[in-house]
Formats: C-alpha cells, sequence, structure tokens
C-alpha cells in the first residue's frame, strides 16, 4: 500500500484552494479599485486648488466712494442672540460708503433676546441711519424659515438699489470683505457672487466632519466648473451672497425657492440657468463662522440639508451612503486587517497585497483631502480623520432620510413640513 497523495487528492487540494483563495483575490481587486479612485480624486483635488486661490483683503480695488454702488444688505435671524451683535458691527464696518450701505435685520420670530440685542445695539452705537430691524410675520404655509425671513427682507427694501446683499447672522466678516466681493463682480461680469467662509473649530468631531462635508462640496461643486457657463455646476455659499437686483428679480426670487431648505445651491442653480455669471471663490479670512458645536448639535444641523442635497430622491440616498462607507472605510479597514494578519499569522501573498493596497488608499485619500485641511487651518494630520467625519456625516443622512420619510424637517424647534418639498415640484418656472 502506497502512502502519500493521490493525484485526485491533489487536484482535490488545489480546486480548494482556488475557490479559498477567490473572495481573497476579489477583496484586493476591490480594495485597488477603490485606491486608484482615491489617487483619480487626489489630483483632481490638487489641480482645483490651484485653479482656486484664496481671495484676501489685498483682492480688492481702490475704488473711489463714487464709483461704489448701494447695496442693501439683510440678515435672517432666528435666535441669534448670541453671534448677531458681531454680524451686525461687521456689516457696519465695511469699508464702504456709510450712505450706500442700508442694513435689515429680520427678527424671524425668535424666542431669545435677539431683537432686544439688535435694538440695544442700536441704541449705544447709533446706528439708525443705516440699520433697519423688521419682525417677522409669520411665516406662510408653504414657506421654509430662512426664505421666508429673507424674501420680507428684500421686500421691504428699495427696489431701486442695484445689489442685495444677504449674510447669515452668525458670520464675522473682515472690513474688506463687501469690497473684495464686488471687484469680483467687476472684474468678471458676475451676476452672483459668494465667499465661502473660514470655519472656527476646536473638537475633533467638528473638524473631521467640517472636513468632510466641504471636500464633498468641493468635488459635487468645483469653484473653477461653478464659474463656467457651459459647465452645468451651480454653487452659492448661503451665509454671504452678493446678487444683482435685477437678476434677482428675474429669477423670481426667494419666492420662487420658498420651500428649499438648500436655498443657496438652487439660487444659484437659477441664476445659471437664466443666463447669470457666478463667481464664488473662498476667502476664509474674510468672512468666518463657528461650526456646530456638540456632536448632537452637528447630527441637528446638518440632517436639515443633508437629504434636500440629495433631491429627495431614494435612490440618491442608497447609492450615497453604500458608496460612502465604502470609499470612507475600505482603505483604513484594510490596512489595518492586513496588519493583524502579518502579525499573528505571518507573510502571505494575501497580507502583503491587502497591506500595499490599503496604504496605498489612504495615502491618495489623505492628498484628496489635503486642500481641505489647508483651507480650515487644521493640522495636518487630519487628512487621515475621513473615517470619522464621513461616519458622522453618513449618520446625519440618515436622520434627515429618516425626517423625510416622517414628512417634516425639525430645526431650532420648528417643525418645516416636506410633503411637496423636491425642487422640481416647487420652482417657479423662469420668466
Amino acid at each position: 500500500m502506497i502512502s502519500g497523495s493521490t493525484p485526485s487528492d491533489d487536484a482535490l487540494d488545489s480546486t480548494k484552494s482556488t475557490r479559498t483563495d477567490k473572495p481573497m483575490i476579489l477583496i484586493v481587486i476591490l480594495t485597488a479599485l477603490v485606491a486608484l479612485i482615491w489617487a483619480r480624486l487626489a489630483t483632481r483635488s490638487i489641480q482645483l486648488a490651484k485653479q482656486s486661490p484664496r481671495l484676501t483683503q489685498w483682492d480688492s480695488i481702490d475704488w473711489f466712494d463714487s464709483e461704489l454702488p448701494h447695496v442693501i444688505a439683510v440678515v435672517p435671524a432666528h435666535n441669534e442672540e448670541l453671534g448677531v451683535e458681531a454680524t451686525i458691527r461687521g456689516i457696519l464696518s465695511q469699508d464702504w460708503p456709510p450712505e450706500k450701505l442700508q442694513l435689515i435685520v429680520v427678527d424671524d420670530q425668535s424666542t431669545d433676546h435677539t431683537s432686544q440685542v439688535i435694538r440695544e445695539l442700536n441704541e449705544s452705537e447709533g446706528f439708525a441711519s443705516q440699520l433697519t430691524l423688521l419682525s417677522g410675520a409669520s411665516r406662510p404655509a408653504g414657506w421654509a424659515g430662512k426664505t421666508w425671513a429673507v424674501h420680507q427682507g428684500v421686500a421691504s427694501a428699495d427696489p431701486s438699489t442695484p445689489w442685495i446683499w444677504m449674510v447669515d447672522s452668525d458670520m464675522r466678516l473682515a472690513p474688506k470683505a463687501l469690497k473684495v466681493a464686488y471687484t469680483q463682480a467687476d472684474k468678471t461680469g458676475a451676476d452672483l457672487v459668494s465667499l465661502t467662509a473660514g470655519v472656527e473649530t476646536t473638537t475633533v468631531a467638528q473638524r473631521s466632519t467640517a472636513l468632510a462635508m466641504i471636500h464633498l462640496l468641493w468635488q459635487l461643486y468645483p469653484l473653477p466648473h461653478v464659474g463656467n457657463k457651459l459647465r452645468p455646476e451651480a454653487l452659492a455659499h448661503g451665509a454671504f451672497v452678493l446678487i444683482k437686483r435685477e437678476m434677482y428679480d428675474k429669477i423670481g426670487g426667494m419666492e420662487a425657492l420658498r420651500q428649499e431648505i438648500i436655498e443657496d445651491i438652487r439660487l444659484a442653480q437659477r441664476v445659471k440657468a437664466a443666463g447669470g455669471v457666478l463667481a464664488v471663490r473662498a476667502a476664509p479670512t474674510l468672512t468666518r463662522t463657528d461650526f456646530y458645536g456638540s456632536l448632537s448639535d452637528i447630527l441637528n444641523g446638518l440632517r436639515k440639508n443633508a437629504y434636500a442635497g440629495m433631491d429627495y430622491m431614494p435612490h440618491k440616498f442608497w447609492t450615497g451612503l453604500v458608496f460612502g462607507i465604502l470609499f470612507t472605510w475600505l482603505p483604513a479597514i484594510s490596512w489595518l486587517e492586513a496588519m493583524a494578519l502579518l502579525i499573528f499569522q505571518g507573510n502571505s501573498w494575501f497580507a502583503i497585497s491587502l497591506w500595499y493596497v490599503g496604504l496605498m488608499g489612504l495615502i491618495f485619500q489623505a492628498q484628496s483631502l489635503m486642500p481641505i485641511v489647508i483651507y480650515l487651518d487644521l493640522p495636518k494630520y487630519y487628512a487621515l480623520s475621513l473615517p470619522v467625519g464621513g461616519s458622522i456625516y453618513m449618520w446625519a443622512c440618515c436622520l434627515s432620510y429618516w425626517d423625510f420619510v416622517r414628512g417634516k424637517v425639525v430645526w431650532r424647534g420648528r417643525d418645516f413640513q416636506v410633503d411637496a418639498l423636491h425642487s422640481s415640484q416647487n420652482q417657479e418656472p423662469l420668466k
């Protein structure tokens, strides 16, 4: 009797080995594919960053006062007693002729001391010639909160004022911010200029989430593409929008966007669809704002916008969630798994291959995020924080989807019904 394996045994072992290797091969291929896509995104991010210089106070022309137009600033404020004073001071201290800059603050049914803060500031600083406090009326059915507040402010302004400046009530503005924005309008012929703000962050949750969110936004809406009339991308940062009154009226104003939660992007889309020119610029030293505070604040703040950004379409939500998890976590998980295999089981083709492609994915992922890390002035190691920030953002997306399923959006204690929020149903046709 001859001991040892027979040819049939060897063939069986080979078949079993092949079957065992197939899942490993597929994992390595998938991880390598994700790494290659991150490599492409990294190259794209660096190229776009080079094409999107950050504006500073030196990017304004030394205009004569007679050359500058009249501007009406509109600030919607709902429960902003802590931040609205700094915003008002920032607007009224702009390097702009005082007689050509008027400010309307719309107290949007605040339940705190927002209106009291504004009145006391007006009395102590003597801003009465420039500042008007408007008590907002109750929101009619079919309107979102911010769009209704801005609509009231613009409606109360002199219709002959050529420029409308929309500013969020928690913005801190450098004295040259408005002049830099108007300079961009003059240089480019833009009908709408928007400056993206710097973000004040202190915690890991704040920093990583802001990083993930801005990276996603700038990948979807690259700033150089936004200004190209031949490209479909349209974007505005609602915290700082300077728009021609003529264009605002042409697109139907806020009434055409009355139920929009992400009214800034929809506004930019309508401007571009009407043949207008957009100029969106990064300006973190000219405009700054605080990011949401605690993790709960972050989730509550992002959940009102997240599903709206997907046009309230379930397939976009589920596709985005699956690919978001895959691209956010696969490089890190693959590399960590490979490290564990190498330590506890020794070298194998699978562990070595997985270690290599996982590491490449992490490196390219970090390179893709680095321009945003620099923009936010974060420590460089935050380029590796996407799994944290991406997970928080996807969590907010899930909450946002659940809010839609329930039929409402909750923001600062107020419910907004979302029975007909899809933008294609709500937007007024362009005239």
